[in-house]
């Protein structure tokens, strides 16, 4: 068939249609609105590699996925002043704060956020004691691991949330036979009013049957320390996520003392004398500053993610959240950032 000139003409100068990107409707469902933007993605240093265009190496990843959840523990810090603290967060922080002492042995701080050890409900405690409570073999017991490092440290500091607030067991163990330990102090630190001395008859019946699946005892004499602390204002339970960043103050200034208390002892002076420990139970003398508490305990869930990775990585935020994506491929292209 024919087509004139003038057609032709117009076929020719007709522009080349070109094809729009194509976006996608659908929300990325890692992304959440009024989360904060990790700087790692805007900020560069020079002390630190470059690594958008370079593949990540096996070591670095495997790494990187074994700490997402102490990322975790540091990121959930930084998204609402007043969010609640978790578990995850104060027990990071207080396993880094730990490890700054000389010696590490003189206290345990168990890491319990999967067990109920004290739910308010009797037949959920008994269930408890039935999954951590001492077997017998023949002659010999074999206790549950929870006990494994409590019964040979001499203290024992925990936070623990009842209903959403947070109080902190302190005791102190001696040995009282061949295989049975006995509490002789023992202290419970509870800021909010309301509510104060239920809780603490709860923790003192529970925390009586759980010791005794360790063969410890905790008499009916023991010495109780009155660790006082200034109280928060009673009222709704918007005040609860004060407790949880009181009750990592109050465990990293307990550190701090166990470590003027080991520097004594090295240096031989009233090693044995029973005032030169009663600093330990002193009052807890400090104003509460929640914003500096917060970010105290961000920063000792950062060193703790930092250090648990060999400092292998410097910053998590790029890493963790692309390494989660990676689980599917194995190409992807992530960076190491510094901390901000």
């Amino acid at each position: 068939m024919a087509v004139s000139k003038d057609n032709q003409a117009a076929a020719a100068k007709k522009p080349t249609e070109k094809k729009g990107r194509k976006v996608s409707k659908t929300p990325n469902p890692n992304q959440k609105r009024g989360q904060p933007t990790a700087a790692a993605r805007l900020i560069s240093s020079p002390f630190i590699k470059f690594g958008w265009h370079k593949p990540l190496g096996g070591a670095v990843k495997e790494t990187v996925q074994h700490l997402s959840s102490m990322a975790d523990s540091m990121y959930m810090l930084q998204i609402d002043r007043e969010r609640p603290i978790e578990a995850l967060s104060l027990r990071n922080a207080m396993f880094w704060e730990h490890r700054q002492l000389d010696d590490e042995l003189i206290v345990s701080t168990p890491a319990i956020d999967h067990i109920d050890l004290f739910p308010e409900d009797d037949a959920s405690f008994q269930e408890t004691i039935g999954k951590i409570g001492k077997k017998q073999y023949d002659r010999m017991f074999l206790l549950h691991y929870l006990f494994d490092k409590m019964r040979f440290r001499e203290f024992l500091l925990l936070p623990i949330e009842l209903d959403g607030v947070w109080v902190t067991i302190v005791t102190r163990t001696g040995q009282k036979s061949q295989l049975l330990r006995e509490v002789t102090d023992f202290a419970i630190v509870d800021p909010l009013p309301n509510g104060r001395e239920s809780r603490r008859s709860l923790v003192h019946r529970r925390l009586r049957a759980i010791l005794a699946e360790g063969f410890i005892e905790l008499p009916e004499r023991v010495t109780v320390r009155d660790i006082t602390i200034p109280d928060i204002e009673d009222g709704e339970s918007d005040n609860h996520w004060k407790t949880g960043l009181i009750a990592y103050a109050f465990a990293r200034e307990f550190l701090r003392r166990l470590k003027t208390l080991q520097f004594r002892r090295a240096q031989n002076s009233h090693r044995n004398s029973e005032h030169c420990d009663e600093f330990l139970w002193a009052a807890f003398e400090e104003h509460y500053n929640f914003d500096a508490f917060r970010q105290t305990l961000m920063s000792a869930c950062a060193h703790q993610t930092i250090e648990s990775s060999g400092l292998i990585v410097c910053d998590i935020s790029v890493l963790i959240q692309t390494a989660m994506r990676n689980g599917r491929s194995s190409s992807r292209r992530l960076t190491q950032s510094r901390l901000m």
